[in-house]
């Protein structure tokens, strides 16, 4: 096999410059989201949702997260304890995960090793957030 340092080269710059532009999480977010939603028209949810990810980009629309707040609320309730209305740490690194969310490994805790749901809440949405701006912003 004859290997090209030429096409290596190429290869090695076509990939940076795709990691540079976020092109792959930015592909990650919209097929997140057809594969969520499933719509009936797929090119034209993807337009309007590549739309609004550039309006959310110049500040004149909220961003269209992937988890609203109550699917959120939802994975808090799926993973806590019946016992309890506080969520143990590892178990919010768990649900953080199930999301897919960058997360604070040491959030606000209302007892020490706990973290309530607003606070659960809070963290998810904020951290989404930031990471689609992350995104938008890096592909600038």
């Amino acid at each position: 096999m004859i290997y090209d340092n030429n096409v290596a080269c190429n290869i090695s710059k076509e990939q940076d410059y795709l990691n540079k532009k976020n092109i792959f999480d930015i592909f990650h977010f919209l097929l997140s989201h057809v594969i969520v939603q499933q719509p009936t028209n797929p090119i034209q949810y993807l337009y309007e949702l590549l739309d609004d990810f550039i309006l959310f980009r110049s500040g004149l629309k909220n961003p269209r997260l992937l988890w609203t707040k109550r699917h959120v609320d939802a994975i808090f309730g799926n993973v806590l304890s019946r016992d309890s209305e506080l969520l143990p740490l590892d178990d919010y690194k768990i649900a953080m995960k199930t999301l897919s969310v960058h997360y604070d490994p040491c959030p606000v805790q209302v007892v020490p090793g706990y973290i309530d749901r607003q606070t659960f809440c809070t963290e998810a949405l904020n951290n989404m957030k930031k990471e689609l701006m992350r995104i938008a912003n890096e592909t600038i």
